[in-house]
């Protein structure tokens, strides 16, 4: 636990757009254990928590994934501004995007 409190630090001053990241990754993780404190979860019923908040789950995850594909891209673009050209622009946000 201590680790992650050693890491944010750096994360923040060198990545500022990870912050909105980390605060969606967090949110993201209170809905959960939100969801796992019900009664209908500790009954055993996972299917109808599913279903009923299968919307919120989704969206909560398609914009974390565009958050951080946005982010990555932009990280990218900032560092190939001045030295890059734009194919390989291109080339270097496709080998982040994927690897």
């Amino acid at each position: 636990m201590t680790a992650i409190f050693l890491i944010l630090p750096f994360c923040f001053c060198c990545f500022p757009n990870s912050i909105q990241d980390i605060a969606i990754l967090f949110n993201l993780i209170i809905i959960l254990l939100m969801l796992f404190n019900t009664f209908v979860f500790q009954v055993g019923l996972v299917a109808i928590l599913l279903e009923r908040f299968r919307a919120l789950l989704m969206l909560s995850a398609l914009y974390l994934t565009f958050s951080i594909i946005l982010h990555s891209w932009l990280m990218v673009r900032a560092a190939c501004a001045q030295t890059c050209s734009n194919i390989s622009f291109v080339l270097v946000l496709i080998n982040v995007i994927l690897f």
